[in-house]
């Protein structure tokens, strides 16, 4: 897959879920280490917590609305990067991924 380098906003959420559906894509067709690499992309255009404003021609830290955003997008990757670890045999990456999303979802039942 191609990682295109984003930086705004818009384009950081259209370019997450567009790695979400195809490391979706590669889990479906059991390529599960293709997927997990499909599914860390998504989640390192977030990781950093920052968005680069026009206006301000500067890297700005997400706002309250933003956060939820980004959380809702970015928690089935982690949990779809979890399923990748279990099926790859590896559990403590899995454990890792799941605690990640129980960092930004404490209530998640998956």
């Amino acid at each position: 897959f191609l990682l295109v380098q984003v930086q705004d906003r818009g384009e950081r959420l259209a370019e997450l879920q567009r790695l979400k559906a195809v490391g979706s894509e590669l889990f479906r067709q059991g390529r599960c280490r293709h997927a997990l690499s499909s599914y860390t992309a998504a989640i390192s255009l977030v990781a950093d917590g920052t968005w680069y404003d026009e206006a301000a021609r500067a890297l700005v830290a997400f706002g309250e609305q933003e956060r939820v955003e980004v959380d809702a997008a970015s928690v089935p990757c982690y949990l779809n990067a979890a399923a990748c670890h279990l099926k790859l045999n590896d559990a403590r990456s899995a454990l890792n991924a799941a605690e990640a999303v129980l960092r930004v979802d404490p209530d998640s039942v998956k």
